[in-house]
């Protein structure tokens, strides 16, 4: 890390860079432990739900994994989203990982609270696919964005 001196930094960027670090290899052999770090866990799920608060669903799309990603488009992606952030406000989403780090799939438990004094839980997952963390959907969610439906006919149902 060089930042050039006398910045104006975050003093907490020091911390946000260190956690964000992981351990490469310096090998030709695969790694025995194929699976992220807890740091690199919590950064990827803070990223995607400020992401979500800020309303930038490009970073969003590309941040979910495979398998939900054939789900939807970018553009079905976007226009469902935005449906929900003109319709329900968000205020803020507090997510914490509810399992410990595994090579296969995390929980992750979401809570939103909307600028109409309303909120709602539920749980997401996030896996570790192709060297960084994905956000994958939960049926609750695939069933919220009516993966599978086109944007009319998400819209017509709401």
């Amino acid at each position: 890390l060089d930042l050039p001196a006398g910045g104006n930094y975050p003093s907490d960027l020091a911390e946000q860079v260190l956690s964000t670090m992981v351990s490469v290899p310096q090998s030709d052999e695969p790694s025995s432990n194929p699976v992220g770090s807890e740091a690199s866990l919590r950064q990827a799920v803070k990223d995607y739900y400020e992401a979500v608060d800020r309303e930038d669903w490009k970073y969003t799309y590309d941040q979910l994994d495979s398998q939900t990603r054939q789900r939807f488009t970018e553009t079905e992606w976007r226009q469902k989203n935005q449906y929900y952030a003109s319709n329900y406000p968000l205020q803020q989403s507090s997510p914490t990982i509810g399992s410990k780090v595994s090579p296969t799939v995390v929980n992750v438990a979401v809570n939103q609270s909307f600028k109409n004094g309303t909120s709602q839980s539920r749980d997401t997952y996030f896996v570790y696919e192709d060297g960084s963390w994905k956000h994958r959907f939960s049926d609750e969610e695939i069933d919220l964005f009516m993966a599978g439906t086109s944007f009319e006919q998400f819209k017509n149902a709401r």
